[in-house]
Parts: C-alpha cells; sequence; structure tokens
C-alpha cells in the first residue's frame, strides 16, 4: 500500500487485524489552487467490506450445487481443468468417473421430487465420504454426477469406484413410508 501511496494509484487494500478483515477502497483527488497548482492530495479510504464478503459468498453460491452442496458442472469442469494441466505436467494419473441414479424418473414420480432431493443429496454425501482430499465431485446434471479421482493407479480407481457403486446400491434412504432406494 506504502508505494501505492506514494505513486498515488487508486487500489482496493485489505487490512489484517487477529482474525479481523477489513476491505477499503483507496482514492486519491489532486487538490489544486486557483491558479492550477497542485498543493496537495486527499486521500480518501471507503469500507468494502460488506461488498466483498457478498462477492465472494456469491462466487461461492455460484460454483456450488444448492441441493447436494457439491461443485456444480460449470465449477467442476473449470476445476478439473486446473487439476488435470496440474497432474499431466507432474505426470500424475487422474480418472474420471461419470454415472448417474437407475430409474431415478421412477422415484420421482412414485414418491415425489422432495424423495428424490433427499436421493440426490444422500448419494452426494455417500460420495463424497469416500473420496480423498485431492478427489473433485461434481453433479454433472439431473441425477448424473462427476468424480475426478487423482494419484491412484487403474486398480485403485476401479476398486473405489466399485465400492462407491456398492455402497450406492446397498444404501436406505427414510422419508416417511418411503424405504430401500
Amino acid at each position: 500500500l506504502r508505494e501505492l501511496i506514494i505513486l498515488g494509484m487508486d487500489c482496493d487494500y485489505e487490512c489484517v487485524k487477529g482474525t479481523q478483515i477489513a476491505h477499503y477502497q483507496v482514492r486519491f483527488s489532486q487538490v489544486v489552487n486557483a491558479n492550477g497548482t497542485n498543493i496537495g492530495t486527499i486521500i480518501t479510504f471507503v469500507n468494502i467490506t460488506e461488498r466483498v464478503e457478498l462477492q465472494e459468498k456469491l462466487k461461492l453460491l455460484a460454483s456450488y450445487d444448492g441441493l447436494t452442496k457439491i461443485y456444480n458442472r460449470t465449477y467442476f469442469l473449470e476445476q478439473s481443468i486446473r487439476k488435470l494441466d496440474s497432474l499431466a505436467r507432474e505426470k500424475r494419473n487422474a480418472y474420471l468417473v461419470l454415472f448417474d441414479i437407475d430409474h431415478f424418473k421412477k422415484i420421482n414420480d412414485t414418491y415425489g421430487h422432495e424423495t428424490g432431493d433427499l436421493v440426490l443429496s444422500h448419494i452426494a454425501e455417500l460420495v463424497k465420504d469416500c473420496l480423498g482430499p485431492q478427489d473433485l465431485i461434481g453433479r454433472y446434471g439431473g441425477e448424473e454426477f462427476i468424480v475426478l479421482l487423482s494419484d491412484m493407479n487403474v486398480d485403485e480407481a476401479f476398486e473405489l469406484t466399485n465400492t462407491i457403486r456398492i455402497k450406492i446400491s446397498e444404501s436406505f434412504i427414510r422419508n416417511h413410508d418411503f424405504y430401500n432406494v
């Protein structure tokens, strides 16, 4: 900030005091006398913390599927490209898994969309619990999910994928009179 003040350049500034973070917009205005001679500078600090926090919340909301709390398709693809570029540079493996829920329309038609939403959320949570911190998961579309696995060989990827498949097929969800999905 000191260098920007010396140069008189407008900027945004983040101020950290302990656990508190404040954001300021810093603006410089020249003060001139009647002859047009520069006699000083007014430096204005405007607290924009609320706006910055709102923008961060909006970015988060735009990145996650509201129902399942996993990445939405767009954000998943963006993150996957970054991750795949990094893995390729390091000559590490990656596996992409795309799956959907069999007969999902029947669940919605028979038990209602509220139950269908519970199924989607349950499966997303179940899959997340199986993944490592280096892996990514997203909701690709309606009842479709996409997973990017990394840092494992093909046998490990197959085994993990099969484990997820089995856990989904053996899972139960309770919603009133709705059992065994």
